[in-house]
């Protein structure tokens, strides 16, 4: 089940941010960071189960194995500091 919400989170927060109107930019900020902080904490949440049971699987179609659990948390260290980036870069856009 974590693991299916770790690999949904980033399309719900897409399909959300694009149901907002441009004038909300303090909500799509809040949503873009919170969203980057939960992807991150959901995946160090899986990295003991995959280290002390050696994979975790999410659902029938999806498995997590070290190898791809390690890819993931860099996936998500990234995603985290693109995310506050993306947030003063967005604010100096709308200024101009």
């Amino acid at each position: 089940m974590l693991l299916t919400f770790l690999i949904s989170l980033p399309l719900l927060t897409a399909l959300f941010i694009f149901l907002l109107s441009v004038k909300h930019i303090r909500v799509i900020e809040r949503a873009v960071i919170a969203s980057s902080i939960l992807e991150l904490a959901f995946n160090m949440s899986l990295i003991p189960r995959v280290v002390d049971s050696g994979s975790t699987n999410g659902s029938h179609h999806f498995a997590l194995d070290p190898l791809g659990a390690f890819v993931s948390l860099i996936i998500a260290l990234v995603g985290f500091f693109a995310s506050l980036y993306y947030v003063g870069y967005l604010r100096a856009e709308v200024e101009k």
